[in-house]
């Protein structure tokens, strides 16, 4: 069955044919069914880390567990252990009652301002919560992606991790282009025009938590990984 059309208008038009695409084979995807995306469609955004920090909120009081783990950096999960999305489903499953209670002390937190530092190539920033008890340093550091949506059957959407957009674009005289072809998975058999949506965006995701007090996702996460 034929997806709907997107919701949102194409932000951003690119001579697709001039990527370079790749994925499975026909035979594969005649037979692979692609899994869903990570993501829903949400008004709010990972663009800055405090909107990552309300992101990350409003994921678990509405209990889209896929963005909650979609908020964490692959840094953040290699670090405990490598969990997938299917086992932090079971560990949100077991103690809902506990990752709620986080995001209503974090929804009511006190911020400090935030302070950005790099590492190398890396961009990091921390900002500082407390209330009532809970505290800590919740570390983000930034990662810039390509993203592509399609009304095709199997691929509904693809993302690619991307140079910084300040080194990946170039302004010629008004006209934003990208330097380098983006290489998404799965998608050598999209047409152009089953692409709905194109963007070149920059994210802040969960790095790590500093001087934590109280906070029970960090307390689940190393008790279950």
């Amino acid at each position: 069955m034929r997806m709907r059309c997107a919701r949102w208008a194409l932000v951003l038009l690119l001579a697709v044919s001039g990527m370079a695409l790749s994925g499975c084979c026909s035979l594969a995807r005649a037979i692979c069914p692609v899994e869903p995306p990570l993501t829903s469609d949400t008004r709010l955004t990972r663009d800055t880390p405090n909107e990552a920090l309300d992101y990350l909120i409003a994921g678990i009081e509405d209990r889209r567990i896929a963005d909650i783990f979609d908020c964490l950096h692959p840094d953040f999960i290699a670090r405990h252990g490598g969990f997938s999305l299917a086992e932090f489903t079971s560990a949100f499953d077991e103690f809902e009652s506990s990752f709620a209670e986080d995001a209503k002390n974090l929804s009511a937190a006190s911020r400090t301002q935030m302070r950005h530092w790099r590492e190398g190539d890396r961009a990091f920033a921390s900002i500082a919560v407390n209330n009532d008890g809970m505290s800590a340093v919740i570390v983000f550091q930034r990662r810039d992606i390509a993203f592509i949506k399609t009304t095709n059957d199997f691929v509904a959407e693809s993302r690619a991790v991307i140079a910084p957009l300040e080194a990946f674009l170039r302004n010629d005289e008004g006209r934003i282009v990208p330097r380098w072809p983006v290489r998404f998975d799965g998608m050598a058999a999209v047409a152009p025009d089953e692409i709905v949506r194109l963007e070149f965006r920059r994210e802040w995701l969960v790095h790590e938590l500093r001087d934590v007090i109280g906070v029970r996702l960090i307390e689940r996460i190393n008790e279950q990984f």
